[in-house]
């Protein structure tokens, strides 16, 4: 086993000269391990605040059809969530760039990719301190195929799943019998050419998909919905279906790109390969889904309002500044994408305002102590 560690900035600059955030400053681990015979390479993700003491969550990001694990750490850009939420990001690459996700069409030798991936979460998990009720799955097209065989095969693994631009492969679709409910959140453009919307060649069309989980985790018919708001210009928007709550605390989520293509909404555009979103942020909306849900079947999201709210937020979406308004004393505080609390406190006066000029770009939750929640949408 050969394995080489090198500065998390370096090595992506020297592979795509992406800009990253300053803060970016884990490290990725480059392995090898032999799996039936194959040497098989991966990378893992290790954020700045790893030191060992506590598990903690491991999430694997499966590259797409034709792609490689150190382009999957570029174009989805989830190591900067990683970093700052301080979870362990596991990103092996396939055998000759394609996963076994399960398609009728792969010839019965093809690699068995179900056990290479749970050997090697073992192995990971032998060497770094993971927290097996938090173990995940997501990826892009091919990847996405391949979290769905995951979840079908091997739920008793992986507390959560999503696929950004993959769906269920047919023979995987039609044979899928998990063991217990698993939420699932899909990312799908409507105008996906490579995996499309309405199902392709051995491949599920995405609604069939939603009301396959839909009606295994015992959810709701009717799914609780939201649009994005439209913060771009760039041709596409997000609507959200979102069908919970189901059994043990699963649920099934749509976020629907309307006029979106075979794309990582919130990355940078690829040639050819139609509108990418820039409303939302597919790594941070995939954490903020993984980060409720875990094997022992308790849901750690926010509560749902209690109440109507009480405090009043304007300008919203807000860029610099932010006013609250309500009852004096009123204790609220308000968490980003991860969780992590960016201020709490009581209102001093019936209106207050606070300074957000440095938050990053996105949603935020101002929650208050009677448990009502509202949305804070902060733009560059």
């Amino acid at each position: 086993m050969n394995t080489t560690r090198y500065p998390l900035i370096l090595l992506l600059f020297l592979y795509a000269a992406l800009p990253l955030k300053a803060q970016l400053t884990g490290a990725l681990v480059l392995d090898t391990t032999i799996f039936d015979g194959l040497e098989r390479s991966y990378i893992v993700f290790v954020p700045s605040g790893y030191d060992g003491l506590e598990p903690v969550p491991l999430v694997l990001n499966l590259h797409g059809a034709g792609s490689t694990a150190i382009e999957q750490v570029v174009y989805s850009q989830l190591n900067n969530v990683a970093d700052t939420a301080g979870f362990l990001v596991l990103i092996p690459d396939a055998v000759d760039n394609f996963w076994n996700s399960g398609f009728s069409y792969l010839p019965p030798d093809a690699p068995d990719d179900v056990a290479f991936l749970l050997a090697l979460i073992d192995s990971v998990s032998a060497t770094y301190n993971v927290d097996a009720n938090r173990v995940y799955s997501t990826g892009m097209s091919n990847g996405g195929f391949m979290s769905y065989r995951l979840a079908c095969e091997a739920a008793d693994r992986f507390a959560a799943i999503a696929s950004v631009t993959g769906s269920m492969a047919d023979n995987v679709y039609s044979s899928c019998s998990p063991s217990r409910p698993v939420p699932v959140m899909e990312i799908h453009g409507t105008s996906d050419l490579t995996v499309p919307y309405d199902g392709g060649i051995a491949s599920t069309p995405i609604p069939d998909v939603v009301e396959f989980w839909r009606a295994h985790n015992e959810c709701p018919l009717t799914p609780q919905t939201f649009d994005f708001p439209d913060l771009e210009t760039e041709g596409c928007t997000v609507s959200q279906e979102r069908y919970f709550p189901c059994k043990d605390w699963s649920e099934m989520i749509l976020l629907r790109v309307n006029g979106g293509g075979h794309t990582w909404p919130g990355s940078f555009p690829l040639p050819g390969a139609g509108c990418t979103n820039q409303d939302i942020r597919a790594n941070a909306e995939v954490w903020k889904f993984f980060r409720q849900h875990n094997l022992q079947d308790e849901f750690t999201g926010l509560p749902a309002p209690a109440q109507a709210a009480g405090i009043k937020i304007s300008p919203n979406p807000a860029q610099t500044t932010v006013r609250l308004s309500g009852a004096a004393g009123t204790r609220f505080r308000i968490v980003d994408f991860t969780g992590r609390t960016v201020t709490a406190g009581a209102l001093q006066t019936d209106r207050q305002n606070i300074s957000t000029g440095n938050w990053s770009p996105g949603v935020y939750v101002v929650q208050e102590e009677s448990g009502a929640t509202s949305r804070l949408l902060i733009v560059p």
